[in-house]
């Protein structure tokens, strides 16, 4: 290294010159000099003084003098530069403006150099005077000089300045696909440097300082491309930078309409060459699929194709769920009855599938939206020949069917003799109301066939015989058996004879011409002939001394003729009164003398007279049909009046009988009950054998009773002196018929209806869902009562009823179980819940709803308004308590039934076990309107805006206000949806899947429109503004309002079976053991549920 300037500088910038060593100390130069000395001595002063002419003495001079010049004055050379030097100051400047320290300036052939300061300043000293060059060098600068004259004892000044080296930079941007790269931003990264690309991708940069650079290139939907790249001097380097698309992937699950195999579903995005199938699981994944947007389109044989838009995002996943529907068609047609005119209320069907249908008065019908396939169609009516016919159903086109119905058709024979064995043949069979009649063959068969099924009366006549006629039932494809004996008919001849003027009327000979009935009269002249065979005789009566007397007579079957002939006597009357059983009086009662042509009828008081009668004892008697003869003696005096006061009595007679069971269990004590024209009931002793005394005369139909056993009723006819016999089997009944309502909830009242139950339960049970029924509430032949096990899961169950004998077979119906509600919150803090003892319980910041808890216990379910409550009753009945700040409709007078409620705001609705929904409460915005043939609902849930009801098939129905998009049509997609749930601002359903989807407002703002969990939800409930789904595990999620927590329900919460939010800022869960935790803001104690509360948990 050269000489320093004058000297050396220090730390401080400092210069320190040397000082003779006799004279001791430094001078000390900066910007200004200072001499620093020892303290002098009179003896240092002398020797400096003596020295003054010695050659330092200039030196010394001239270090004083500059010691004493201010700011800009150009010292002076040092006392040992000499005395023909001088110095160059100046500064140094970098074209780029970067920071100038450090900067070695030297004096060309020379060892002189200097450092520059921070502004780029230096100072070089002991320069011989002349004309030198200035040299600076520093790295990455190009070298620069400057020629500079230095004169003795002077200060030159100069000014240097170093150019940056420079270079190049070029390159081309290209796009994945070869799409245009024009118009490119490619920048130089930590730098002000960026240009555009030209349309052919081609960027220049100028004028670059040397060094390493990042080159970059950003294009939206591509990924970003960065690449190092060295700048040389003078140089030009080159790069080229390729950008790929950014990618994403397509992934998702297709099922099929009915739960068919999945797999083989050709999916593909149109426009491109991604496709592929479906696994067997109907999974299918595209990845590596540039981001934008793509129309899916997915296709299988005998499905409709699907297509919807999905949009391709960077290193993300579109999710696609689908299920491909069946393509469909129609069978229409129309179907007529035989011989009817109006062909309305025919059913029809297609076998095994839920299509059905009922015919329009003109007999059409369609079935539309039917699978593709080959169905068996079935039709049928009451009454007529079920029809069957395969028909073949094509995508989008009609299938047509036309037949008549036929009625259903059975057979009646049977065999008629004649009394006495004569020939049976051209006996007259008629079923009354019909065509069907025939006369017997020679052996008395006649048959009736294709004879209409149901009831009719079978008459039976001939000349001569009694009538015959019987009730007979022609079943379908069945024959009804007749076997009868017709008598001949028969009548009776009475009379009297007397004597005009008294005289003995004994032995007056009386015969009925042509044949061998002959009598005399009595003492009385009375005769009977009995035993007639119907028909008109002459009868003829004859004794000495009196004109032989002939009159024609007929003689009607199971009547009596009289005949009645007397001499002209005196004459007198007999008048008065004959009532009926109980003192009533009627018309038409016959009153007559007995043996006498005196005959007349009683007017409608009973009263009655009979004039011009020959004086005499006679024998009066009053006759009705069905009633006992009454008989009183009169004796008719000459010109006076026989007063008569009579009361007719009904008829009666006997029936005994007996009843057998046909599998020879005893028959003892069992009802046996008589029905006609008055019912009589009667038991049987020991051997099943019974007696009714005493009964009315007429037909009747006899029967008896006893659980499990079904019994004939065998018609009979009461008449009277003729005791009737009645013989009775009873046959083991089959299964009860059962029929239930859709829908029943955990621990409520079942009830079910049919017949075949039994009279008494005895050991009959019934159980639900395979768990035995321990409540029964009433048991009879058709109804019976019970309660459903509390812990029967909810969902479709069967419902046994069995029979107590072993022998007989179970009756099996399903019926859907809903689950109970045991928790209930509104957004005012108030909420309830039902105790395991099945009572109401609450909390809340008094006492709930403006006053004291029902104390109704048999509490099933609780539901919460803003300001009401509801308790649902294990009968189906509903209680509403509370407070009402806005106009509202009551509980519908006589709402029963019930198996579900829901409320919130100031309405609320509940669910019938048939599957419809009633609603009530506020009146504004339809929100208690349900829509009209709303049906098939299993679960229901009110919010403050808005309705949602769950059907069946797996669908939703909403109803209610829209301001937020909540009623919105659910997304056509929506199936297979398994609960429900919504709060006031958006709709959600989990779905059989066990994933959650959402719409309108608050499922897009809140982010729950499509939800995939690995664990399943199973459960939602809403609040205000705040939606809580319940996992398969008993974890939670939430969605919604979060500023105090209450959509954040702790991770570490497990052991949940309901959960909700409770009031504005928490939430709360019904845990397995019954107690209840909650989270959320810190709110005031009494607003919480109290610690050792115990709750009822239904079984999911």
């Amino acid at each position: 290294m050269g000489r320093r300037a004058q000297g050396n500088q220090n730390k401080q910038g400092k210069i320190k010159i040397p000082v003779p060593a006799r004279i001791g100390g430094w001078l000390s130069m900066s910007a200004r000099v200072r001499i620093r000395f020892p303290p002098p001595t009179p003896h240092r002063l002398s020797l400096l003084f003596m020295r003054l002419a010695r050659s330092s003495w200039l030196c010394l001079l001239l270090v004083l003098t500059a010691a004493c010049n201010g700011p800009g004055e150009s010292p002076l050379p040092p006392p040992d530069a000499g005395p023909f030097v001088g110095r160059v100051s100046g500064q140094v400047v970098l074209d780029d403006a970067a920071p100038p320290e450090g900067i070695t300036v030297t004096v060309q052939g020379t060892e002189l150099e200097a450092t520059t300061d921070t502004e780029g300043r230096f100072t070089l000293v002991d320069v011989t005077p002349g004309a030198h060059t200035l040299i600076v060098r520093k790295p990455l600068y190009r070298e620069a000089s400057e020629a500079v004259a230095v004169k003795a004892r002077e200060t030159t000044s100069a000014t240097l300045t170093l150019q940056r080296e420079r270079g190049g930079l070029t390159g081309t941007v290209q796009l994945e696909g070869g799409a245009s790269a024009e118009g490119l931003t490619v920048a130089l990264t930590g730098t002000s440097h960026q240009t555009q690309t030209d349309a052919q991708g081609h960027f220049v940069f100028t004028a670059l300082p040397t060094g390493s650079y990042t080159v970059e290139v950003l294009k939206e939907t591509y990924a970003p491309v960065q690449e190092t790249v060295e700048v040389a001097v003078d140089a030009q380097a080159s790069v080229t930078l390729s950008l790929q698309r950014e990618r994403g992937t397509v992934a998702g699950t297709l099922q099929l309409e009915g739960g068919g195999s999945a797999g083989g579903i050709a999916v593909l995005l149109v426009g491109t060459d991604f496709s592929t199938v479906t696994d067997a699981e109907g999974h299918f994944t595209f990845t590596g699929v540039p981001t934008g947007t793509y129309t899916l389109r997915a296709q299988h044989a005998g499905y409709v194709q699907h297509e919807q838009q999905v949009e391709v995002k960077t290193a993300t996943e579109a999710s696609v769920t689908q299920t491909l529907s069946r393509e469909r068609g129609s069978v229409a047609g129309t179907f007529q009855l035989e011989g009817v005119a109006s062909a309305g209320n025919i059913a029809v069907l297609l076998v095994d599938t839920s299509f059905s249908t009922q015919t329009n008065a003109q007999g059409q019908f369609s079935l539309t939206g039917v699978p593709t396939g080959t169905y068996t169609l079935r039709a049928q009516l009451n009454a007529y020949v079920p029809y069957e016919q395969q028909v073949e159903i094509r995508a989008g086109a009609q299938t047509s069917v036309t037949q008549t119905l036929s009625r259903e058709r059975g057979s009646v024979a049977g065999t008629l003799l004649l009394e006495g064995g004569a020939d049976a043949r051209d006996i007259a069979v008629q079923l009354v109301g019909t065509d069907h009649s025939a006369l017997t063959d020679s052996e008395g068969h006649f048959t009736f066939t294709e004879v209409l099924t149901g009831m009719y009366t079978l008459r039976v006549r001939r000349d001569g015989y009694d009538p015959y006629q019987q009730t007979v039932e022609v079943r379908a494809n069945a024959q009804t058996s007749i076997s009868q004996t017709l008598t001949r008919e028969r009548g009776t001849v009475v009379g009297l004879f007397q004597l005009e003027g008294g005289g003995s009327a004994a032995d007056i000979a009386v015969q009925l011409v042509g044949t061998e009935h002959a009598t005399v009269t009595d003492a009385e002249g009375r005769f009977t002939l009995t035993g007639v065979i119907t028909g008109t005789y002459p009868l003829r009566a004859s004794r000495d001394g009196y004109a032989q007397y002939e009159q024609q007579v007929e003689v009607r079957a199971n009547a009596q003729s009289s005949v009645s002939q007397t001499l002209t006597r005196e004459r007198g009357t007999v008048a008065g009164t004959v009532l009926l059983e109980g003192g009533v009086g009627v018309a038409n009662i016959e009153v007559a003398l007995v043996d006498t042509d005196f005959t007349t009828q009683t007017n409608d008081q009973g009263a009655f007279a009979l004039t011009g009668i020959p004086t005499g004892t006679y024998t009066l008697r009053a006759r009705r049909d069905t009633y006992l003869p009454y008989e009183q003696q009169v004796e008719v005096r000459a010109n006076a009046q026989t007063s008569v006061s009579g009361l007719l009595y009904r008829e009666r007679g006997d029936v005994t009988g007996r009843v057998v069971l046909e599998d020879g269990e005893s028959a003892a004590n069992l009802t046996v009950i008589a029905d006609g024209p008055e019912r009589m009931g009667t038991t049987t002793d020991a051997e099943g054998r019974f007696s009714m005394p005493g009964l009315l005369t007429g037909a009747y139909t006899v029967s008896a009773f006893k659980d499990h056993y079904v019994s004939p009723e065998v018609p009979v006819e009461v008449r009277l002196d003729e005791p009737a016999t009645v013989e009775l089997t009873l046959t083991r009944a089959g299964a009860p018929t059962l029929v239930l309502p859709k829908l029943a909830v955990q621990r409520g009242h079942l009830e079910l209806t049919g017949s075949g139950f039994g009279a008494q339960r005895g050991e009959s049970h019934v159980s639900v869902g395979g768990v035995e029924v321990s409540d029964y509430f009433f048991w009879s032949d058709t109804r019976v009562m019970v309660r459903v096990p509390a812990n029967v899961s909810p969902g479709v169950r069967d419902v046994v009823l069995k029979p107590g004998p072993s022998w007989r077979p179970a009756a099996t119906v399903s019926l859907r179980v809903v689950r109970q509600q045991t928790l209930a919150t509104s957004s005012r803090d108030w909420n309830l819940g039902v105790t395991p003892e099945n009572t109401l319980t609450g909390w809340g910041p008094s006492a709930p709803l403006g006053g004291q808890l029902p104390t109704t216990g048999d509490i099933v379910s609780v539901a919460m308004g803003e300001y009401f409550g509801l308790g649902l009753k294990a009968d189906g009945t509903v209680i509403e308590w509370g407070e009402y700040y806005s106009p509202r409709t009551p509980v519908p007078e006589g709402l029963s039934n019930v198996v579900a409620i829901a409320a919130a705001s100031n309405i609320a609705a509940a669910l019938l076990r048939d599957g419809t929904v009633v609603a009530w409460g506020g009146l504004e915005y339809d929100r208690t309107k349900v829509p009209q043939g709303l049906q098939d609902v299993v679960a229901l849930s009110v919010s403050m805006y808005f309705s949602l009801a769950l059907k069946a098939d797996g669908t939703v129905v909403t109803w209610g206000r829209n301001e937020y998009g909540q009623v919105s049509t659910p997304p056509q997609d929506l199936s297979g949806v398994t609960a429900i749930g919504g709060n006031a601002f958006g709709s959600a359903a989990i779905l059989s899947d066990g994933n959650l989807r959402g719409w309108d407002f608050g499922a897009s703002h809140n982010g729950y429109e499509s939800v995939t969990d690995p664990v399943g939800f199973i459960d939602l409930r809403g609040g205000y503004d705040v939606l809580v789904a319940l996992r398969k595990d008993g974890t939670l999620r939430a969605w919604g309002r979060n500023d105090y927590g209450q959509a954040s329900p702790p991770e570490t919460l497990t052991g949940v079976v309901d959960a909700m939010p409770m009031g504005p800022f928490n939430g709360v869960a019904l845990l397995q053991d019954g107690t209840l935790t909650w989270w959320g803001g810190d709110v005031n104690p009494n607003r919480l549920p109290p610690a050792n509360l115990i709750l009822r948990v239904a079984p999911r």
